[in-house]
């Protein structure tokens, strides 16, 4: 029986009905996305704890499959359902000339920010600068990269974001982006206000709404500031709706909310 090698990219459980979406990698090459019924195969907090979930788990069947479904079966023991191949949306009109596979970015060796973002190394494309890279984990997060993907085409010559470095692939579909990382910046806060309104000023000449400032997405560094995540950008003429987030500008610098923050852990962390 061949030796199967199973690692979780990523997962969601709901906390009333312990149902659970997975992305797995199996035998490093294969993603695979996984629903697993709720409220009898685990508890909940075992469903996000890999030692325990992983040995749970069914083997994965052979075959051309790339999503399934795994419930109790008639003995009352965790079996796939079902797996089939389903056609996942992707990100639509790419235009960076350069692609990147998913599995090149070695996520489970990178720096988890935040559930869908990661701090990575690819030595074969940009040598020792690290990279910021931002992806959907399940198919219904496209449209939030396809949005901003579309965003960073409308800035990429206005200097104020990181440059963008290219799309991520997986399994011939896009899923995210690469875009530069600025080391030893932080977050924006009361004594930025004027650097921040006037990056702010200049996506709204370009008729550009963020629609998401926060001071978690200014990134100030000694020489300069950065405005990022882009996800909810829209292209605006009407000067009202534009001035929204200007006008509130002061305030946001100064929230504590935690709003936009970001959570560093790596998978291995998930894992242990």
């Amino acid at each position: 029986m061949t030796t199967q090698t199973v690692q979780i990219f990523h997962l969601e459980v709901d906390a009333e009905t312990l149902e659970g979406d997975y992305r797995f990698l199996v035998n490093g090459r294969d993603v695979k996305y996984i629903s697993v019924q709720g409220n009898g195969i685990l508890s909940g907090d075992d469903m996000c704890f890999a030692p325990i979930l992983l040995p749970s788990l069914p083997s994965f069947p052979l075959g051309d499959w790339n999503v399934g479904h795994i419930a109790m079966n008639d003995h009352g023991a965790a079996a796939f359902a079902w797996t089939r191949r389903e056609d996942l949306p992707s990100i639509t009109d790419p235009w960076h000339p350069r692609q990147v596979d998913i599995l090149d970015l070695n996520l489970l060796k990178s720096e988890k920010l935040r559930s869908n973002v990661w701090k990575c190394h690819l030595p074969s494309f940009f040598g020792n600068r690290s990279v910021i890279a931002k992806m959907a984990n399940f198919h219904w997060e496209i449209g939030y990269y396809n949005n901003e993907t579309k965003a960073n085409l409308w800035i990429r010559d206005l200097d104020i974001a990181p440059e963008f470095l290219g799309h991520i692939i997986e399994n011939g579909r896009i899923i995210g982006f690469l875009v530069e990382c600025i080391d030893e910046a932080r977050r924006a806060g009361h004594d930025d206000v004027d650097q921040c309104r006037r990056l702010l000023d200049k996506v709204h000449q370009a008729g550009i709404k963020h629609g998401d400032v926060n001071r978690h997405n200014f990134l100030v560094t000694k020489k300069r500031t950065w405005l990022v995540d882009w996800e909810h950008a829209q292209q605006c003429n009407e000067t009202a709706i534009l001035e929204e987030g200007a006008n509130e500008l002061e305030r946001y610098l100064t929230d504590e909310s935690g709003k936009g923050g970001t959570r560093t852990m790596t998978l291995e962390e998930v894992a242990a």
